[in-house]
């Protein structure tokens, strides 16, 4: 899936240290599956399919800390959303339909690129039709 030269934009702006792991979370998830597309969405890097499903959280310059990707079901609570298997671990979940995936660094994306990968899937079957 082609990158939008708006979040190409939005990370250069960042000057974040953990850049290349941003960029390596992107990558994937928009290779996840042709459904992906993304745009910029809350001030940061958002993919959609229907509706806006994933959203980066990442601290700003100051530190290295994790990458943070927000998995959800778009603007309004779905409490009743089905939850995708998850055997790697990757979700915490934050609310019924909304969870955080964390990668502290490259070696971390690249250990869960294909599970990673496999619950973009997953959430995107689960999502409500237009």
């Amino acid at each position: 899936m082609p990158h939008d030269p708006k979040v190409d934009a939005w990370l250069i702006g960042l000057n974040h240290p953990q850049a290349e792991v941003i960029a390596a979370v992107r990558r994937l998830v928009l290779d996840a599956d042709p459904r992906v597309s993304e745009g910029l969405k809350w001030n940061a890097g958002s993919f959609r399919h229907r509706d806006w499903f994933a959203t980066f959280r990442v601290v700003g310059p100051k530190g290295p800390g994790p990458v943070q990707l927000v998995i959800h079901r778009g603007a309004k609570p779905q409490p009743d959303a089905p939850r995708p298997d998850d055997p790697a671990g990757l979700l915490r979940w934050q609310a019924p339909d909304r969870a955080l995936i964390t990668f502290a660094d490259l070696a971390a994306v690249e250990a869960h690129a294909a599970p990673l990968q496999d619950l973009v899937r997953a959430w995107l079957d689960g999502m409500p039709s237009a």
